[in-house]
């Protein structure tokens, strides 16, 4: 399944990059560089799937709402960190956890 990650690079002097998944409630992480930001990514949103499989929970899907929700939520952290407004997008293809992987 294809997800939208929202990127949040850091300032001039920070290189790190914050990461968070709109459609995945909570998914949230950060790579210390370009190269790691789709592995980073693709292991946060994997384990936030296996939260919702072990629950039993339907798996969240991307949705147009989600996203837009999604980058105005990113804008208004930026604001607050008196960062500038820059915004990335990209999109990480996983794997859905199968009950069986998800509870070993």
């Amino acid at each position: 399944m294809r997800y939208t990650v929202i990127l949040m690079p850091g300032d001039a002097e920070d290189e790190s990059i914050a990461i968070a998944v709109p459609a995945v409630p909570g998914c949230l992480s950060q790579a210390e560089s370009r190269e790691e930001v789709v592995p980073m990514a693709r292991e946060a949103i994997e384990l936030c799937l296996e939260e919702f499989v072990e629950r039993n929970e339907p798996i969240p899907t991307d949705e147009p709402v989600k996203i837009a929700q999604g980058v105005v939520n990113a804008l208004e952290i930026l604001r607050e960190l008196d960062l500038p407004p820059r915004l990335e997008i990209t999109y990480v293809d996983v794997e859905i956890p199968s009950p069986a992987v998800a509870s070993g």
